[in-house]
């Protein structure tokens, strides 16, 4: 997010997406659990699970945005 803020400094972060590629399912399952807890943020690899995680919070984040179709 420090990154982000260069840039926009009133960025919200919705989640954080991972490559756990190298990692087995069950050392993946545990590294996103912990940066979901550290941060409180959705934690997805979103070439394995997809990024619906991510979306949901999107939504929760920004209720009152216009949905495009």
């Amino acid at each position: 997010m420090a990154i982000g803020k260069l840039t926009n400094s009133a960025i919200r972060c919705v989640g954080i997406s991972l490559n756990t590629s190298k990692l087995s399912k069950t050392e993946r399952q545990q590294v996103l659990n912990q940066y979901s807890a550290q941060t409180g943020l959705p934690c997805v690899d979103p070439l394995i699970e997809g990024t619906g995680a991510i979306v949901d919070q999107l939504l929760r984040e920004f209720p009152n945005e216009t949905r495009r179709a």
